[in-house]
């Protein structure tokens, strides 16, 4: 098969005369000309040569101009050719006849040598902006499938992350006398580095935890897990929430990314007084649900993000839980999501507080959520939102 070249035009007509004439004329204005004298010749050059235009007769011997186009169609390799029918024949049905057989143009005899050569560079003009966005769309399918195969692999690690951080959460909540715990951890489309757990350190002592390590995807979910791990081993042996926190944030110094840090909300309950020692690291602040209102603990209690300097000094705060009272703990993709839906200032609390009358006293983190979502009319969270209900049961 000869190279294809866009301005190559294939003269099929059974008079030598006519050939020559439209020969001649496209050679002066620089076209590359093949010449066939009927159908069957036409066709067998048209495969081997793949010009970009064909003008054709119809009135030929052993295969005429409808046929031939029909022929051209017909096969895979010709299809796209620019097919134009000149004819002396001027009745209706044959010009309908023609373009049945897709003809692109259907020309009456004589044709004017100027408009021949006019609508040749339209149709070679065609078909270069064809061959450009068909070479495009080859480009464009090869990097889909490329995307595609990435995705296949991205999916893969990001079921293997969501997996890891399944298995984080608590398997069992413990039984707190006098006291009623529960969680919620909803998973957003990014795989993120939420740390939720509730730890039973003995002699009347849990451990509440929830922390946000930065960034999303595979690596954040792993590295979550590892850091995840660390604090459970460690924080049995360290129950005072200051000192844990100065090792946890040598721990991350010494071996994590720069550009790796946490922020937590880490609370020591002694179910046998009902207070909490706690300490809070760049996250949001809990919230406070005392006689039907709700409030934030002291902001003033809060340190910064942990794992980026040498050294900190963080500030331990204390909390009495009272009969009827509640803790609510939570990730800070719930302000956020809240903040995205809503221009209204304290919303959160106003939610909170629009829970607790309507359920008398407690309610579980699944009533919260659905609560933030409705307000937000559903649209979906960007982060994980984390939720973490404590109430002190009424006397």
């Amino acid at each position: 098969m000869t190279t294809p070249s866009n301005n190559r035009v294939l003269v099929v007509d059974d008079s030598r005369l006519i050939r020559m004439v439209i020969t001649d004329r496209l050679l002066e204005q620089g076209f590359e000309v093949l010449e066939a004298e009927n159908g069957v010749q036409g066709l067998e050059m048209a495969m081997v040569h793949q010009p970009t235009v064909i003008i054709s007769d119809v009135m030929m011997p052993r295969m005429d101009g409808f046929e031939f186009c029909k022929k051209i169609r017909e096969n895979e390799a010709t299809r796209d050719i620019f097919f134009i029918i000149t004819t002396a024949i001027e009745d209706q049905q044959s010009r309908i006849k023609g373009l049945s057989a897709g003809c692109n143009e259907y020309l009456n005899k004589p044709v004017s040598a100027e408009e021949l050569v006019l609508r040749i560079g339209a149709a070679v003009k065609m078909k270069s902006m064809q061959d450009a966005i068909k070479a495009q769309n080859e480009e464009l399918a090869v990097l889909l499938a490329q995307l595609q195969e990435q995705q296949a692999v991205t999916d893969e690690e990001i079921t293997t992350a969501r997996n890891v951080q399944r298995h984080l959460l608590p398997e069992n909540i413990p039984a707190i006398p006098g006291f009623q715990l529960n969680f919620l951890m909803e998973p957003s489309d990014m795989v993120g580095g939420d740390i939720l757990d509730i730890i039973d350190l003995g002699e009347n002592k849990f451990g509440f935890l929830l922390a946000d390590v930065s960034g999303h995807g595979v690596g954040s979910a792993f590295m979550t897990g590892m850091i995840h791990a660390w604090i459970r081993s460690r924080l049995k042996h360290d129950t005072d929430p200051g000192d844990f926190l100065k090792q946890l944030n040598s721990y991350l110094y010494e071996h994590s990314p720069e550009e790796m840090y946490i922020t937590l909300f880490l609370g020591i309950l002694d179910s046998s007084t009902a207070t909490i020692k706690f300490v809070l690291a760049g996250h949001p602040s809990p919230v406070i649900v005392e006689q039907g209102t709700a409030s934030e603990l002291d902001r003033d209690l809060t340190y910064g993000i942990v794992g980026i300097e040498e050294n900190i000094e963080p500030v331990v705060g204390s909390y009495e839980l009272k009969p009827g009272c509640g803790l609510i703990i939570f990730s800070d993709g719930l302000p956020d999501y809240l903040y995205s839906v809503s221009d209204e200032e304290n919303i959160l609390l106003t939610i909170i507080e629009q829970l607790t009358r309507q359920s008398g006293g407690g309610f579980s983190p699944e009533h919260l959520y659905q609560a933030v979502l409705e307000t937000g009319n559903y649209q979906h969270s960007a982060d994980d939102i984390a939720i973490l209900s404590l109430f002190h049961d009424a006397d």
